[in-house]
């Protein structure tokens, strides 16, 4: 029969950082997605390069949602004990 997760036995740590491959395999990704327009493979699938201006208001977006996560988490975990 399954636990429910008032009854599980082992907390869920969240102060650990994500491990080297899974960062390798994201960087990789978001490398290879803005990339992949100016590739023959690209031209094929019919893709057109973004604008650089769009890139880099983009990456200002992901930083400030990735540091505001993590200073709210900050914040809650520091609130509420597990």
């Amino acid at each position: 029969m399954a636990k429910r997760a008032s009854e599980q036995s082992q907390a869920v740590d969240f102060s650990r950082k994500p491990g080297k491959y899974l960062l390798m395999a994201t960087l990789a990704t978001v490398g290879v997605t803005i990339i992949m327009p100016w590739t023959p493979l690209g031209t094929l699938f019919g893709f057109r390069p973004l604008p650089l201006s769009f890139i880099l208001v983009l990456g200002a977006i992901v930083v400030f949602y990735f540091s505001a996560v993590e200073n709210v988490k900050g914040v809650f975990y520091s609130r509420v004990k597990f």
